[in-house]
């Protein structure tokens, strides 16, 4: 019976430990256009109240992007006000929270979207906005962590494999890694 409550405990605390963890639940993948990096983001929940500067998306062409060398980041900490063209937009009356600040608190269980703040497309999150609330993080990609390309960042590279990986500093947990493999016979956007 001791072995028993003492395997239950572990597990307890492995589930409570990965219960702290961001979940991926999508990203736009070669966006269309000429400034395609500007308009790619990724979507993601939280499992715990963290700021957006707990958070960070690594993107590489590694299988652990937040522990190798990741070739994109998009940085919590570089949130900012918004500055390019583009807009977002529901038609289910979605709360739509603008994240303008790294220490803006995020609730748990919060939809997060990612994206460059100089993005110029028009987004409609009705689809993604099942909770009422959505939590638009804009990044400054100009500067520190971040590192992003208005021309793609993204991998845009036929049969190449794509890793995507978000970590909370706040409770020293990663998501799972998603992957996804292009599967292109050529180098197209869109």
């Amino acid at each position: 019976m001791k072995f028993f409550l003492n395997c239950l405990f572990v597990l307890f605390i492995s589930l409570t430990s990965k219960a702290q963890c961001p979940v991926i639940g999508g990203a736009m993948v070669n966006a269309c256009g000429a400034n395609e990096g500007l308009n790619e983001f990724v979507l993601f929940t939280t499992t715990t109240v963290g700021t957006a500067g707990d958070y960070t998306l690594y993107y590489g062409d590694n299988s652990t992007p937040s522990l190798g060398l990741p070739v994109n980041i998009l940085a919590g900490a570089n949130a900012t006000l918004p500055n390019g063209t583009g807009t977002i937009t529901s038609t289910n009356g979605c709360i739509i929270n603008q994240v303008t600040s790294p220490a803006t608190a995020i609730p748990a269980n919060s939809t997060v979207l990612f994206i460059p703040s100089n993005f110029d497309a028009n987004y409609d999150v009705t689809a993604i906005c099942a909770t009422g609330k959505v939590y638009v993080v804009y990044i400054d990609i100009s500067s520190l962590p971040s590192v992003w390309n208005a021309a793609g960042m993204f991998a845009n590279n036929s049969f190449t494999t794509g890793y995507l990986q978000i970590t909370n500093a706040a409770t020293m947990c990663t998501s799972d890694i998603r992957s996804y493999d292009n599967n292109w016979t050529t180098d197209i956007d869109g």
